[in-house]
């Protein structure tokens, strides 16, 4: 993947099939990359066989320190083991992909061992002990053996999310706080000769007693708050479990061992409550620190939200509500609470820019790399379930992350799930208030058809998302200014196959696609998109309709070069289309077949430079070509003239390093590369050329190389 972040800082990326993540700067700098690890460590004992005299029979321990990207699976790692005893050494040995375990058996050479005549020594893996790892994290598990296109990157900013489309998302096992076995007595109106009375029930209604002070009962009782609230505690506490404080003009009731309901027969005179009120002016402006209650506003469960009260300094007394997270009330009367945090293992990840050239790999748990740059996913902090619901991708995949009007999306199934409004860091899936629908709440639409309509990818237009299913295409729109979830409407635009495996891509006032359903692969081209009309779509690849391969993985593409590069899986060749578009009219289309040295893994267009990364040798290389015109382009002078040389990655041969046989008239000389490992492949060698560039009878001259060995000529 690719990485534009300045003119200075072009970044190309490799997620390998172990999780671990390298980088490099596109002047081939490679990055520093910080990604967390687990240590798991394996303790063995007791010789099984090969024990002589050289080496004490007995008991040997051999420490395993096994750095892998999770805790189970070690991905080939290699061990450093220590064998300690008579003839103790040092030796590094490679598990073959897993961790040991109890009753595994390995074998340490003689050799290994440092010599001296002795018997191998096979060991028995006799416990297995796994310290506390600190600073652990998943993300090698999260990144692990995914095949490429299943991988997809998203930058923002400074961030780079990693989106695995095998991964399931879940809860973590936070969840919100069920209502305390509790309740609250407010005193509202001091009147002499009534009666103050409040009945206390169990959960299924059955009488529990009643708390009660009569004005009326004695003439010369003086009444005031102190009086009966006073009177209410003393008969509450005298009850077996209850337990009431007095905090202002309010009791704060407690059973320590079930909860309970509560009734006053004049309310008022008396308000009482305990996880619920029908209406927020029943609220008391002092009351218990973290008290938490439900206030239902109506018959409909819309407009129902949850409040804690927050006492000034986190003490009972004055304070104010605020809204919170609710909880699910059960059938029999129980309560649950509900999930409020996503597990950031299971949420696409991040590679965070932390400074040139350095980088950081995690899980966005919102305190790696440190708590001023970490990333992190939003908890629901109000609502519950009804109000606030679950964003469609929990336990599900996502497909896509995309980038639309301020807000991150992601693609899974049929659903476009948004964030908040300018949600981004912390990147937030859940609403902030369940009292009202706001503008900035996030979005959750979901995709209608007769075919399977699973989203896979989308880019940005002028009027809306265009969003792609593997058979059809849809629009995100809205009619309103704003992009709400009221607003919002996605509906089906045109029916083409589509392939998954390359993202669509913008021509700059149209987007192409790639189809590789057929024999042959097609570039489509889609223009005049909107939600009133259907779209025109043509199909640009008709001149090489049977040239294609259907293998097209990868696209590159530049508007400011007019150019499109697509590349096939095992190919070292790329299929170009040329355009050049003047107002309404498409003045040049055109397509061209370039081969490069190696088997394209990845390539893409940063700046008007084309970097790729090509496998030849046995080895990745990194290739980095100017597709301007630059004073860097080599040339030949004839009669005042410049003319362009068109090499790719060419490299000037000096006269000194080049010896002529006048005899054969056959210039020789050393290919610019070791003799070694890195000789020249045998495969590609029909496609190197030189051009005399030097004054002379032969400026200008071009010609294959031919070879002998490492030798060109």
């Amino acid at each position: 993947f690719n990485y534009y972040r300045t003119d200075a800082e072009q970044y190309i990326g490799h997620i390998q099939a172990n999780g671990f993540v390298r980088v490099w700067n596109s002047d081939g700098t490679v990055c520093t990359v910080t990604q967390l690890v687990t240590t798991n460590t394996v303790t063995t004992v007791d010789t099984i066989s090969g024990a002589d005299a050289s080496r004490t029979a007995g008991t040997y321990t051999i420490g395993v320190t096994n750095y892998t990207t999770d805790s189970t699976a070690g991905h080939g790692a290699t061990f450093s083991i220590v064998v300690n005893g008579s003839g103790a050494a040092t030796v590094t040995i490679t598990n073959g992909g897993s961790n040991y375990a109890v009753d595994d058996t390995f074998t340490i050479a003689d050799a290994q061992l440092g010599g001296g005549g002795g018997a191998a020594l096979t060991f028995d893996v006799a416990t297995v002990t796994s310290p506390a790892t600190t600073n652990a994290s998943t993300h090698g598990n999260y990144l692990t053996n995914t095949a490429a296109e299943d991988l997809q990157t998203l930058t923002v900013n400074d961030y780079t999310f990693v989106c695995n489309r095998n991964r399931t998302v879940v809860y973590n096992n936070t969840v919100s706080s069920t209502p305390p076995n509790e309740g609250i007595i407010e005193l509202k109106v001091i009147a002499y000769g009534r009666n103050y009375t409040v009945d206390f029930h169990d959960s299924s209604g059955t009488d529990l007693f009643s708390a009660t002070i009569d004005t009326s009962a004695d003439s010369t009782q003086v009444i005031n708050s102190d009086t009966i609230l006073n009177d209410l505690v003393s008969d509450i506490n005298a009850q077996s479990n209850f337990t009431a404080t007095r905090i202002g003009n309010i009791v704060h009731v407690v059973n320590s061992a079930a909860s309970f309901t509560m009734e006053t027969s004049d309310v008022t005179l008396l308000s009482v409550f305990t996880d619920s009120v029908n209406n927020v002016e029943r609220l008391p402006y002092q009351c218990h620190h973290g008290y938490v209650t439900k206030i239902v506003n109506s018959n409909s469960e819309e407009d129902d939200y949850y409040a804690i009260f927050e006492g000034r300094d986190g003490q009972d007394g004055a304070g104010v509500w605020q809204e919170t997270v609710g909880w699910i009330r059960n059938n029999n009367g129980t309560f649950t609470g509900i999930n409020t945090t996503l597990n950031p293992t299971t949420m696409p990840h991040v590679l965070i820019c932390t400074n040139l050239n350095t980088f950081t790999v995690a899980a966005a748990d919102g305190a790696t790399p440190n708590a001023d740059l970490a990333m992190s996913y939003s908890t629901r902090s109000v609502g519950d379930l009804g109000t606030n619901p679950n964003p469609s991708f929990v336990n599900a995949q996502i497909n896509q992350m995309l980038l639309f009007r301020n807000r991150i999306a992601f693609l899974s199934g049929e659903n476009v799930v948004m964030t908040t409004s300018g949600g981004l860091r912390p990147v937030n899936f859940f609403s902030t208030s369940a009292l009202t629908s706001l503008a900035t709440d996030p979005i959750d639409v979901s995709a209608a058809s007769k075919e399977p309509a699973l989203l896979w990818d989308g880019v940005e237009i002028n009027s809306g998302l265009l969003l792609f299913a593997e058979n059809q295409q849809y629009l995100m729109t809205t009619d309103s200014d704003l992009l709400t979830q009221e607003t919002t409407k996605l509906n089906a635009i045109s029916y083409y196959p589509y392939s998954r495996r390359c993202s669509p891509f913008s021509l700059g006032t149209t987007v192409a696609f790639i189809d590789n359903s057929g024999s042959n692969a097609r570039m489509f081209e889609m223009s005049n998109i909107s939600r009133d009309t259907e779209p025109t779509v043509i199909e640009q690849s008709k001149p090489i309709s049977r040239l294609t391969p259907s293998t097209v993985v990868d696209i590159s593409d530049s508007r400011e070069s007019s150019l499109v590069l697509l590349s096939s899986a095992n190919s070292d060749i790329l299929f170009g289309y040329k355009y050049f578009q003047d107002g309404p009219e498409r003045q040049l289309s055109s397509w061209f077949r370039w081969q490069l040295t190696g088997t394209v893994i990845y390539h893409c267009i940063m700046r008007d430079k084309y970097y790729t990364v090509v496998r030849y040798e046995n080895q990745n290389r990194f290739l980095v070509m100017d597709l301007q015109d630059t004073m860097d382009t080599a040339f030949v002078t004839f009669d005042e003239e410049d003319y362009q040389v068109h090499l790719d990655n060419r490299v000037t041969i000096a006269h000194a390093d080049i010896t002529h046989d006048d005899a054969t008239n056959t210039s020789t000389f050393t290919m610019p590369q070791d003799a070694g490992e890195n000789e020249l492949d045998a495969s590609h060698r029909d496609i190197f050329a030189y051009v005399t560039t030097a004054t002379g009878d032969n400026q200008g001259r071009y010609s294959q190389v031919t070879f002998d060995g490492n030798t060109g000529s």
